[in-house]
């Protein structure tokens, strides 16, 4: 997915964690590494977040401290989770939320990347054990929501 947003033009910001949770050596992850901008966020924080809100992987913690980050400044920002208890948190948290299919909705909507492609990915997330609904195609192609 990471490849397909920056094929679109955008450079998504992630945290030093996702990246490495996500990603292994090879020439697709160099681009990925080089394209995209990586930051820290705050152990502490993460530690506070995984006290409070137990059960929640290292990755999705360092997107929700990177999201409050942003949310007390004036940067536009989406924290882009799909574990169920991690959106959960983000609502909580009250801060921006979007989904893999909300991803995939964007850049269809805007041109960026055509249906087909956005389905195949879909379905390789899926065989690899990404847990997302099976009307994705349907939802890909709904309006972009303003939530």
């Amino acid at each position: 997915m990471l490849e397909s947003i920056l094929d679109s033009g955008y450079a998504p910001v992630t945290t030093k964690t996702v990246m490495n949770e996500v990603l292994t050596d090879g020439p697709q992850v160099d681009r990925v590494r080089d394209k995209s901008e990586i930051v820290r966020t705050d152990p502490v924080r993460q530690e506070e977040l995984s006290n409070r809100f137990l059960g929640l992987g290292s990755g999705e913690l360092s997107v929700l401290a990177l999201g409050e980050r942003y949310d007390s400044s004036d940067v536009e920002y989406s924290c882009v989770l799909d574990d169920g208890r991690a959106r959960n948190v983000c609502d909580r948290l009250d801060l921006e939320l979007m989904g893999s299919i909300g991803v995939f909705r964007e850049l269809v909507a805007k041109g960026s990347m055509d249906l087909g492609k956005a389905d195949s990915l879909i379905c390789e997330m899926k065989a690899n054990g990404t847990r997302l609904p099976e009307n994705h195609r349907e939802l890909i192609q709904s309006p972009p929501t303003s939530d």
